[in-house]
């Protein structure tokens, strides 16, 4: 192999990198300039004409949350042959798309403890997380934040590595109160519910705070969950009434009796005697 297509193998210790070659021969070392705590992954390349090198240090994203980042730059470091740093400039952020208003209207199908669960949860591994630095990491943070692009301001990526991605001004105000129109509704749709198959106070109340927080699946879930009775006409009120009481829960009336049509089967009056029968 020769020398302008041979592999190179890039060391990484608390203090520094080297490049090697795969037989083990250094070429370079360079020291490190960020701590490997708040930068990473680091990458590490090799310019040509004249040959010189370069690290690359990015965020650590997942260890911290999008305000901690907001401002904060990566940065490109270049050495030459001998290890000696020849310049040192911010990377750009990257071109991510601008936040947009129409995102608010994912409030309407969030219910509000899915949306707690996955900012309280990610919130809280990234503060197990830091501690150790870089080695180690939750999976879960990783399928927590791309769940959560459709949650303003939680995504990490978006909202830290470019100022156009910040979510404009009242898109958070307007998605969290789109969360509250959406649980009142379902609440409001539960306890309609409950009222007109006469549920009692405590599985009305139960019902409405399902609904509440947890949107229109708590109204899925009691529709699914349910069993529903027949409704007819109180003879005395007129209005629907269940078939599963008694009395009308309108207006009290009883349950009206059947007119005779000649079929009814009635139990006897009299009762027989029992026969004791003895044997000899």
């Amino acid at each position: 192999m020769t020398k302008k297509n041979r592999s190179l193998v890039v060391i990484s210790t608390n203090q520094s990198l080297h490049v090697v070659t795969e037989d083990g021969s250094r070429i370079v070392s360079m020291s490190k300039a960020y701590s490997s705590e708040k930068y990473g992954p680091i990458f590490v390349g090799r310019f040509k004409d004249p040959e010189r090198y370069y690290i690359w240090y990015q965020l650590r994203l997942w260890l911290r949350e999008p305000h901690e980042y907001r401002d904060e730059p990566s940065y490109l470091l270049e050495y030459d042959t001998g290890g000696r740093e020849l310049a040192r400039r911010a990377v750009p952020p990257f071109p991510y798309p601008p936040a947009s208003y129409a995102q608010a209207l994912y409030g309407l199908v969030t219910p509000m403890t899915e949306a707690a669960t996955l900012v309280g949860t990610s919130q809280y591994l990234r503060s197990l997380a830091r501690p150790h630095g870089s080695t180690q990491k939750y999976s879960l943070i990783d399928y927590l934040e791309s769940f959560q692009y459709y949650i303003p301001g939680t995504s990490t990526m978006a909202t830290s590595l470019s100022p156009a991605a910040q979510p404009p001004g009242g898109l958070i105000p307007g998605y969290i109160a789109l969360i509250l129109l959406s649980a009142a509704a379902s609440a409001l749709g539960c306890i309609v519910l409950a009222r007109r198959y006469a549920f009692s106070r405590a599985r009305r109340i139960g019902w409405m705070a399902c609904g509440f927080f947890f949107g229109w699946a708590g109204l899925l879930l009691m529709l699914v969950l349910q069993e529903w009775p027949a409704r007819i006409a109180c003879p005395k009120c007129r209005k629907p009434r269940v078939t599963t009481r008694d009395t009308c829960e309108h207006c009290g009336a009883t349950q009206a009796t059947p007119t005779r049509d000649g079929t009814e089967v009635f139990e006897s009056a009299t009762t027989a005697a029992p026969v004791a029968l003895a044997a000899s």
